[in-house]
């Protein structure tokens, strides 16, 4: 199946990040084995007290080893989560550069550009050397004015329009959790309302927030990916992007 160069890089660095995940599900097994315990007087095998003063305050025993490893696993899930939504940011301003320097006539400029409007004093647009540079820097703020869009459905479904793409729905509506989610843990460090609960009951919610398990994450990271692979595949077929060489 042909592929863009943007989604080829979003799907690279998604797989770099895959391995981050895959990994820490193997420490939390080998923590469930023992198999990093070296001793029970010691708290982690190649633990060394002078080098790891932070560990070196906890108790050497099951329930410090446990709330440590958790913790870690939490950091890379909520990372992850995060790492999502930038990646698909990235590819979208690199989709819409590339609808950008493919316009052809005003109609379609028109469509892209919208009601999207910033200003550059002349100083800043001499110091692009190119056309392509200062299409670039047009692309990044039209994705930062659509990224105000309270509703991230309304503003996927605002770029679809842009592009003269159609989204699907229920590509959209699986997506949107996990999106909505990351504007939680970056803006409210993962604290839940009521309203959003209501709203997304797919979730596993436990003390006001959401219980992030592999799983979730695994779900996370497909959704997002059938996004991307449906709007590729648009925008191919629209002679936006090309495939990858």
């Amino acid at each position: 199946m042909p592929i863009s160069k943007p989604a080829l890089i979003y799907t690279n660095r998604i797989l770099s990040f895959s391995q981050d995940l895959e990994m820490i599900d193997i420490i939390c097994t080998a923590k469930k084995n023992n198999d990093l315990l070296y001793e029970e007087s010691c708290l982690f095998k190649h633990y060394k007290p002078k080098k790891h003063q932070i560990l070196q305050k906890r108790s050497s025993n099951d329930n410090s080893r446990k709330i440590v490893v958790q913790h870690l696993r939490k950091t890379i899930y909520v990372a992850f989560i995060k790492e999502l939504y930038e990646e698909l940011t990235l590819y979208l301003k690199a989709l819409i550069y590339e609808a950008a320097i493919a316009c052809t006539d005003s109609t379609t400029a028109c469509r892209l550009i919208g009601d999207n409007t910033f200003t550059m004093k002349a100083s800043e647009i001499i110091q692009y050397s190119s056309m392509e540079q200062l299409i670039e820097k047009v692309a990044a703020n039209i994705v930062q004015s659509l990224e105000n869009e309270r509703s991230t459905k309304e503003l996927l479904k605002k770029i679809g329009t842009k592009l003269d793409i159609k989204i699907d729905d229920s590509i959209l509506e699986a997506v949107v959790p996990y999106l909505e989610l990351r504007h939680k843990l970056v803006h409210t460090d993962g604290k839940i309302d009521s309203d959003f609960m209501a709203r997304f009951q797919g979730f596993k919610y436990t003390d006001g927030y959401v219980s992030l398990g592999y799983e979730t994450i695994d779900h996370a990271r497909e959704k997002v990916g059938e996004l991307v692979a449906s709007i590729d595949g648009a925008a191919l077929a629209k002679g936006i992007l090309r495939p990858n060489a």
